[in-house]
């Protein structure tokens, strides 16, 4: 990705996107092209909502894609209540495996991490313009 200003995403032998890394990373076609870029969460959004949420896709999109570093501790617009599982120290910033409510979630915090022990509930927001939306 670093040396390349248009990239090519095959599946199963197929071209499934093609475009800047930045704008696959950002907008992937699909859940495949959504890991294959790296670490994601993939919210299921059921009519409308996710964890008590209003996320009306566009285009009728059924999951919503949210990166890691886009999950920010605090309270937004858009936040939820989740438990850490798991935090992760990964030199200057740290993975959180959560839960919110039984759907997995990965944040990434800067620093170590403190306040971020396993059992600790916190809230956890996110903007619209984060999403990418996709329905398979």
């Amino acid at each position: 990705m670093v040396l390349s200003d248009r990239i090519a995403i095959m599946q199963a032998g197929r071209i499934v996107q093609v475009g800047s890394p930045a704008d696959i990373y950002r907008r992937p076609v699909n859940r495949f092209v959504a890991g294959f870029m790296g670490e994601v969460n993939i919210l299921p959004v059921a009519a409308g909502r996710f964890a008590g949420l209003d996320l009306p896709a566009p285009d009728g999109g059924t999951f919503a894609v949210l990166r890691p570093e886009n999950l920010r501790p605090g309270e937004g617009a858009l936040s939820v209540t989740a438990t850490v599982r798991q935090a992760m120290t990964l030199g200057s910033r740290t993975q959180l495996h959560l839960d919110a409510n039984g759907t997995p979630l990965i944040a990434e915090v800067p620093g170590t991490g403190e306040g971020f022990e396993t059992g600790t509930t916190a809230r956890f927001a996110f903007e619209a313009g984060d999403l990418a939306w996709v329905n398979d």
